[in-house]
């Protein structure tokens, strides 16, 4: 890719682009990527530029040419609305932070294996959740909801580094 463009840095689909140009030499600018994706030059510019919002088929599509799983998730936890407000953001590791942050968040949850067991007797007992369980199934919940974002991490970094 010829030059790095300040206007553009930091926007994830500039930067998708611009790393894929390693691969690609002719996603190195919005012509040659226009070509790759059938996505009009104009409207990646503005999509780099961060004046317009792609469609979500845009976004599975520069997915896959770039090799940026990445930008799924962008989308779906920064501009879909209902993703917004469902949809964790999450970090692209290298593969040892990924699987260092899935054991902890694993190790952790386990840890907390005490009270799942007491919550499981406990709502079996009563056929619900008293109030006063309810501070232990919140930070079960949260645990739980670490290990999740963790292993969807880990499901990016091997989405973005599987072997063709």
């Amino acid at each position: 890719m010829g030059k790095n463009s300040t206007k553009c840095a930091g926007n994830v689909f500039y930067d998708a682009r611009y790393n894929a140009s390693s691969c690609n030499d002719r996603l190195g600018s919005r012509e040659g990527a226009s070509e790759e994706t059938g996505i009009d030059r104009t409207r990646i510019a503005r999509i780099e530029t961060g004046t317009l919002d792609p469609y979500p088929d845009e976004v599975i599509l520069m997915g896959c040419i770039y090799n940026a799983p990445e930008l799924e998730n962008k989308y779906c936890s920064t501009v879909c609305p209902i993703g917004k407000k469902k949809v964790p953001v999450l970090e692209l590791n290298n593969a040892d932070r990924a699987v260092l942050n899935f054991m902890a968040a694993y190790i952790d949850l386990k840890r907390g294996e005490g009270e799942i067991e007491d919550l499981v007797v406990h709502a079996a007992e009563l056929g619900t959740i008293s109030e006063n369980a309810m501070p232990t199934l919140r930070r079960i919940m949260e645990r739980a909801s670490a290990l999740s974002v963790r292993t969807q991490e880990l499901v990016l970094w091997s989405e973005k580094n599987k072997t063709k």
